[in-house]
């Protein structure tokens, strides 16, 4: 009996090592994978609407798989998700071409991986609310640049703001206006005393 139990003992004990053996290290948290992303800090220019696809009101979304290498190029690109029109996917495939990105991210290394980006192709303006890094527009009545711009997080947040994404002209427009703002602010209302007081 004693001995019928050793060995049922040993078995057991054999077959849980063996599972443990085979079992993967458990993931560390600084081994999370950050994905890549669109480099919101460079002027990656947006995709140029084609002028025939623009006449023949041609629009819809184009999904990118983008597999971004550590130096934040694509050297991967494929259509996920076609819009419709074979135009207007491959001038997104030739924008992205073109794009920097920021690359995947483990730990404190910069690895090579996959993203989704949309670009849509809209006959309309830009829309409201803001747009994400990860979505590019070619705009078909804009023939300007879209710059996106992650904006400082408010004092004692603990949330990350999105990339809000405006043409140049928006943000040029708002810049002009936060100095107006800031002048009438700092100038003193109050009248100087005449000479001689």
């Amino acid at each position: 009996m004693f001995i019928q139990s050793l060995s049922r003992f040993c078995a057991l004990s054999g077959l849980a090592l063996s599972l443990l053996v085979l079992a993967p290290p458990a993931a560390r948290a600084d081994d999370a994978i950050t994905p890549p992303k669109v480099d919101t800090t460079r002027n990656n220019h947006q995709p140029v609407y084609p002028v025939d696809a623009r006449d023949k009101s041609e629009h819809g979304n184009t999904v990118l798989a983008i597999y971004v290498e550590t130096s934040g190029r694509a050297s991967k690109i494929n259509v996920d998700t076609t819009s419709g029109f074979d135009d207007l996917d491959q001038t997104a495939i030739a924008a992205a071409q073109h794009w920097r990105f920021v690359p995947a991210s483990s730990g404190r290394d910069d690895v090579p991986g996959w993203m989704k980006l949309t670009v849509h192709f809209q006959l309309t303006p830009l829309p409201n609310p803001a747009i994400t890094e990860n979505d590019v527009y070619a705009l078909a009545d804009i023939e300007d640049l879209i710059v996106c711009r992650t904006p400082a997080p408010a004092t004692g947040s603990m949330m990350t703001p999105k990339a809000v994404c405006q043409t140049k002209r928006q943000w040029d427009a708002l810049a002009d206006q936060s100095k107006r703002q800031d002048n009438s602010l700092t100038r003193p209302n109050v009248t100087p005393f005449p000479p001689g007081h």
